[in-house]
């Protein structure tokens, strides 16, 4: 019975996920995930994640190779976006029927730890409960994010991995021991947040009935062990603690650095705002929307701390419930806090601390299973309500991660002064050519976040597409004070200095950006063209060759940074060639018409024969 649930929640789960297959890329699909034509995905196994696919961002402190695992199989096996969509409905689907199987498991079993557990087929009191929590966790509107978001894979894998510790047997033997241990790596090197369930794991440990997992074991004598539960725990305590010496080792081995965090005196304010923040969101999800503003306040942290007090003596006064009280809380704590240091409250953070909310609201409905069939009535009609509410603004939301267009777009609508919103609609008009909007758009996300460097730094790239020397320069120096260590930042203040004529900050800025990020091509070519109008000499270009035996530089790119190597060290003789080649190479490349032009200003016309008698 309990697999025939399991079996019915996946399908039901897998069947309203449909319209996800249709979606294409989507925000950090284009930017990171993908970055380079996917080329840069493999980088995420060995190196900082966002370093790797986009190096303008920077180092992030993110090392997550068993979800980049599952991106780049699945690109190698079938590329395309629907492989990748169908991929995540698939896991989020299994997710839903594991917490099943985890809820109809654990609700069968007595609060009483003198009790033995509950055997054999689950009784409706039990199934009814586990199969409407489960539902409920996955349709809820703010999980939908990590289902229909490719880079959302992270969040997605964590929940999954949660479920599948929690379900494995009180670990006595060393095979269950070592199952725990590999399952807690493998979220710990999904995304970081995934360390809080070390917490959950240990609580579940000391709240336990001292048989659990081990069929209601008995000594010789036919009476219960009296094994405590710590005792029987201990082995899967240690497991997950080599698993987090493996994953501190391999980070340090690989010289992944440590993630930034808010400052310590606001540490008790960003995470008790969290937890009131997203404790409202998971009970009133709507309005739905890509992002929303973290503006942590004290008055809030109040509320959080109360409903943290409230929920901590629920968990101490029902040891049944301890369980899921720490799984709602304690993957809080790295969720806000990343939150606070991004200053967006993403949907998607709610993916993992929503099971211990599910949890909490299957016992609840167990409770009321057992009142009356009055009582049962009312409660089935309710939970049916809100699930097909659910389920409509599932099926009706999925198609807004269809594109970068779509996605930004009802985030608009939800909110016109979105500043994520009008921060990616107004790159995507530059981009497109449509400067006049961009500008318009990237003002109003930034009279909405005064503070947002990649909007400020995003105003300056558009400055020099459109020219405006001063308005550059002034917005990229904006950029580099609000945050010193962001490269892309760097770099367009090296393209403004090169603009105003300061060839000597244009090399300065250069090496600053290559300095916070070895990796940046693009920071690497800025300083080689830097180099050849600070020192005119041929010893400028070595760079270039390096890059091209690195492979970071080939084909037409290539020959345009070398023609514009010898523009810059005034050789016409050297820039004419190159020009040559590359038109003959490729005549239709826009850059190969502006560098005939820089090359026919450097080239001085030729001699004119003397002018004849007049007549």
């Amino acid at each position: 019975m309990r697999l025939r649930a399991a079996l019915l929640v996946s399908l039901t789960v897998a069947a309203l996920s449909l319209p996800a297959l249709r979606n294409g890329l989507a925000w950090d699909d284009l930017e990171f995930t993908f970055a380079q034509g996917g080329r840069l995905l493999s980088a995420g196994l060995t190196g900082d994640l966002l370093a790797a696919a986009n190096p303008g961002h920077g180092p992030s402190g993110y090392y997550r190779p068993v979800a980049v695992a599952t991106l780049a199989t699945t690109e190698a096996l079938r590329p395309g976006a629907a492989s990748h969509h169908a991929v995540s409905v698939a896991l989020h689907a299994l997710a839903a029927a594991l917490l099943a199987l985890l809820l109809a498991r654990r609700l069968g079993r007595p609060d009483d730890s003198a009790a033995p557990a509950t055997t054999g087929a689950a009784p409706a009191s039990v199934l009814a409960p586990a199969v409407g929590a489960s539902l409920l966790w996955a349709l809820h509107p703010a999980n939908l994010e990590p289902v229909a978001w490719i880079s959302g894979r992270y969040d997605l894998l964590t929940g999954l991995l949660a479920v599948a510790a929690l379900l494995v047997p009180r670990p006595t033997r060393p095979g269950r021991a070592l199952l725990l241990g590999l399952i807690f790596l493998g979220g710990l090197l999904s995304k970081e947040g995934f360390i809080a369930v070390a917490l959950v794991l240990l609580v579940d440990g000391l709240a336990a009935p001292g048989d659990r997992g081990n069929g209601g074991r008995r000594g010789s004598a036919g009476t219960r062990s009296k094994a405590g539960p710590s005792a029987e725990a201990w082995p899967g305590w240690l497991a997950v603690g080599l698993a987090i010496a493996c994953w501190l080792a391999l980070r340090r081995l690989l010289a992944i650095p440590a993630i930034a965090l808010s400052p310590l005196a606001d540490l008790p304010r960003d995470l008790l705002s969290g937890v009131a923040i997203y404790l409202a969101r998971a009970v009133a999800p709507w309005p739905l929307s890509v992002s929303h503003p973290y503006l942590p306040t004290w008055p809030l942290a109040a509320a959080g701390g109360v409903a943290l007090a409230a929920l901590v003596a629920l968990g101490w006064r029902r040891r049944s419930l301890a369980t899921p009280v720490a799984l709602l809380l304690a993957p809080l704590i790295p969720m806000s806090l990343a939150a606070a240091r991004l200053g967006e409250a993403p949907e998607r953070y709610l993916y993992l601390p929503s099971l211990g909310l599910c949890w909490l609201m299957a016992a609840g409905l167990q409770a009321a299973w057992s009142r009356g069939l009055a009582v049962r009535a009312v409660t089935a009609g309710a939970t049916a309500l809100l699930l097909a509410a659910f389920g409509v603004s599932w099926w009706s939301r999925l198609p807004d991660w269809r594109s970068d267009a779509t996605l930004f777009g009802a985030a608009v609508r939800v909110d016109p002064g979105s500043a994520l919103g009008n921060l990616a609609l107004g790159s995507l008009a530059a981009r497109e050519g449509r400067l006049d909007e961009a500008s318009r758009l990237l003002t109003a996300a930034l009279e909405r976040d005064p503070a947002s460097v990649r909007t400020v730094s995003t105003l300056a790239w558009l400055h020099l597409r459109r020219g405006e020397v001063p308005a550059a320069l002034a917005r990229a120096r904006e950029a580099v004070a609000l945050a010193p260590s962001y490269p892309q930042a760097r770099l367009h203040l090296s393209g403004a200095l090169h603009l105003s004529g300061d060839h000597a900050g244009e090399l300065t800025a250069a090496e600053a950006a290559l300095a916070l990020s070895p990796g940046y091509r693009e920071a690497r070519l800025t300083r080689t063209l830097a180099r050849c109008e600070v020192a005119p000499d041929p010893a400028c270009e070595a760079d270039l060759g390096a890059m091209g035996r690195e492979g970071l530089l080939a084909g037409v790119d290539a020959l345009v940074a070398g023609t514009e190597a010898a523009i810059r060290r005034r050789d016409p003789a050297t820039a004419l060639e190159r020009l040559g080649r590359l038109r003959a190479l490729a005549p239709a490349d826009p850059r190969t018409r502006l560098l005939a032009g820089a090359v026919g200003r450097l080239v001085p016309p030729p001699d004119l024969p003397p002018a004849g008698p007049k007549r």
